[in-house]
């Protein structure tokens, strides 16, 4: 089990990163992910004073982590509604004959997608 981080330790950790660092720059993920999770026992106020930081950057820190943690959810959408040429019309019977004399004959409730699907289909292949 691991044990939270003290303010202490954290503290260090902080003072530690301040002498090493070779330039002004963002301060690493893992730190800040440290001092938010000393908001869990402390006072931001108490955070803000070991840790050396202002509210703005507390601020931001948690804003950055609700955005990452936040998830966008899965929106369940309805259904669309077919539309006219999507509806199968009446039952429809349709005959192809194919320059070599053979015939194909397809019956039953077809939309006129389908219908133009098979056409094409069909010519695309040369009538064969």
């Amino acid at each position: 089990m691991e044990h939270p981080p003290t303010l202490e330790s954290v503290a260090t950790a902080f003072q530690h990163w301040r002498e090493k660092r070779t330039h002004k720059g963002k301060t690493p993920a893992p730190l800040k992910a440290l001092a938010l999770a000393l908001l869990q026992d402390h006072q931001p106020s108490q955070v803000k004073a070991a840790l050396n930081i202002n509210s703005k950057a507390l601020t931001a820190w948690q804003s950055e982590v609700s955005a990452i943690q936040s998830p966008l959810g899965f929106v369940e959408l309805a259904p669309a509604l077919p539309t006219q040429a999507e509806l199968p019309t009446a039952m429809i019977n349709v005959t192809l004959t194919r320059l070599q004399g053979t015939t194909v004959t397809i019956s039953g409730p077809l939309t006129p997608a389908h219908l133009s699907a098979l056409i094409q289909e069909d010519c695309a292949n040369g009538g064969n």
